[in-house]
């Protein structure tokens, strides 16, 4: 248990924490969250208290975080009891174990991308109805892909877990069912779009070359202002 001092609390107090639901309830911590609204204040039905995060995708693997979409909601915990420890280097305060909440927001569709996550969860939907592939491709396709290949910048992983977070958006949506083997989209698109090249792409805010987005009926129309991050 990681104990709370005096300057833990006040980094604590100084940084967003967000909860994740689908279809009314918490992902992480099973409790019924219908009707959430800024302001309600809410008590952990766990003796452990509510399991929070200081950024979205890294709920992935917990609880049931495969069951998409989510709606992301920023909430303030009102008593920290400890961060949560954990097996990964340099992660522990990542989490956040408290027993009361007040629910600051609700997110913008596809925060828990990242600053580009409008159009993260655009692609992956539009990907989930890829058309079939053609005999031949369009000459710019294949430099398209090189282009973007190149472009990927040095690992980490806040970026990582993003796009592992749209690789399973894309399982429920292609399967049809929030359950299953990892990677089953490509049982259920047999055209098999070049999903981690677009979505590595897409979370990092590359632009997806004209002839691999027409290739794929991608509409890369910018965001609403209202869906910035």
């Amino acid at each position: 248990m990681t104990t709370l001092d005096a300057q833990a609390r006040a980094d604590i107090a100084s940084r967003p924490w967000y909860v994740a639901a689908f279809r009314g309830r918490d992902i992480v911590n099973h409790q019924a969250f219908r009707k959430l609204r800024p302001g309600r204040r809410l008590v952990s039905l766990s003796r452990n208290g509510f399991r929070l995060f200081d950024e979205p995708s890294h709920m992935i693997g917990f609880g049931y975080a495969f069951c998409m979409p989510w709606d992301v909601w920023q909430v303030r915990p009102l008593r920290p009891l400890r961060y949560q420890p954990t097996l990964v280097p340099d992660f522990a305060t990542r989490q956040l174990r408290a027993r009361r909440i007040e629910v600051v927001a609700e997110m913008p569709p596809g925060f828990e991308y990242g600053p580009n996550g409008w159009a993260v969860r655009r692609i992956v939907e539009q990907l989930a109805q890829s058309p079939p592939r053609p005999v031949t491709d369009h000459p710019d396709y294949e430099v398209g892909l090189t282009f973007l290949a190149d472009q990927r910048g040095p690992l980490n992983r806040l970026h990582e877990s993003r796009v592992q977070l749209a690789h399973t958006y894309l399982d429920c949506l292609a399967s049809g069912s929030p359950t299953g083997p990892i990677g089953r989209w490509e049982r259920y698109l047999p055209a098999h779009p070049p999903v981690f090249e677009l979505l590595d792409a897409a979370v990092a805010g590359l632009q997806i070359p004209d002839a691999v987005a027409l290739r794929w009926g991608l509409d890369l129309t910018p965001a609403p202002l209202e869906m910035s991050r």
